[in-house]
């Protein structure tokens, strides 16, 4: 199975997520220099901010074989410039690319020449076969480059979406993509929700890798837009059902007991059944976006949960307490069961 190339131009990627490291095969950097006009070239990818370590393992859960080229222009407080992306771009220009993944836009107006030279740039590397994915920005429309016609642009999908990717080749962002948010590899060895439209790109990147994967003449705009037309995976449907409810047999009220005990560490101060009637990541619990790493890491080691994969972690297990207590009972029944086939295994 061939191996896409990806770019990913964005604020680097961890070096100690050795999971992510072994597909990454050379990193770069872009820096102004200090006090002086001018772009150096450094060798420090590390990411100190983690959204370029979130869109490579987006990326990652589509397209297993992929490799990758970070390329680090955002800094530690998710800021960039212009000039740095056009550096970035001109890099890529002489890498041996399939994919370039951009989940970042220019926000302000830039002069007609440097507006001119990142088009002329985006053409050239459309001239070149590598299809480059940019995202709209969250809350803004006719983000550039991703209006670009060298360029396939991802915004948001429409609220009665039924499908994770929607394509429409006339207008100026071509690709709508599903960006609610999905548990993916930060900074520093951590875990977070990657959402926005950031993630949509990534996505739409990732079922553009994973079809590369098998077929790797794909080139052209139009091929990818082919793919993703064709792409089905439907958005899926939140269970509330069991809103303001609770376990009630002993495995269930052993793991209610926990997650409260857990809960009082972040300062919540409300009974079980007030938590039930309300969205687990809230003020009610005082578990976030944020600090649910923190949470989550937590209980599995109360429930000595060690084979986890904080990749299965979906926004409907953690929408309310009856839904986290059912995927915490998930991951202990797996454990439960290696444990006794190896008891049960002789040797």
């Amino acid at each position: 199975m061939y191996s896409p190339k990806v770019a990913v131009v964005d604020s680097g990627v961890d070096k100690q997520n050795q999971e992510i490291m072994q597909h990454v095969i050379q990193g770069f950097s872009f820096q102004k220099r200090t006090g002086e006009n001018g772009i150096i070239e450094e060798k420090n990818f590390d990411d100190v901010f983690g959204h370029g370590t979130n869109c490579i393992d987006c990326i990652l859960q589509f397209a297993e074989q992929a490799q990758f080229y970070p390329i680090k222009i955002v800094n530690e407080l998710g800021k960039t410039t212009s000039s740095l992306l056009l550096a970035a771009l001109e890099k890529c220009r002489e890498l041996p690319v399939d994919l370039i993944c951009l989940s970042l836009s220019v926000t302000q107006m830039l002069n007609p020449a440097m507006e001119k030279e990142l088009r002329d740039i985006c053409n050239d590397l459309e001239k070149q076969g590598k299809i480059i994915c940019a995202s709209e920005c969250n809350n803004a429309k006719d983000t550039i480059p991703a209006i670009y016609k060298s360029v396939i642009g991802v915004g948001e999908l429409l609220p009665d979406a039924k499908k994770k990717v929607l394509v429409d080749r006339a207008a100026s962002v071509q690709v709508l993509a599903d960006i609610s948010p999905i548990f993916v590899a930060g900074k520093s060895g951590r875990y977070n929700f990657f959402k926005g439209t950031s993630k949509g790109n990534a996505y739409v990147a990732g079922i553009l890798a994973r079809a590369i994967q098998t077929t790797p003449n794909i080139k052209s705009i139009q091929e990818a837009l082919n793919i993703l037309e064709k792409t089905d995976d439907p958005l899926e449907e939140i269970d509330l059902e069991c809103v303001g409810k609770l376990q009630t047999d002993e495995v269930g009220q052993m793991i209610l007991e926990k997650v409260h005990r857990r809960l009082l560490e972040f300062g919540c101060t409300s009974s079980l059944n007030e938590i039930s009637r309300y969205p687990f990541l809230s003020k009610i619990t005082g578990v976030n976006f944020f600090n649910f790493y923190d949470f989550i890491s937590g209980i599995y080691r109360e429930l000595k949960i060690t084979k986890s994969d904080y990749h299965t972690i979906k926004v409907g297990d953690i929408c309310i307490l009856y839904n986290l207590v059912e995927h915490l009972r998930r991951n202990m029944c797996y454990e439960e069961k290696e444990c006794c086939f190896g008891a049960d295994t002789k040797v």
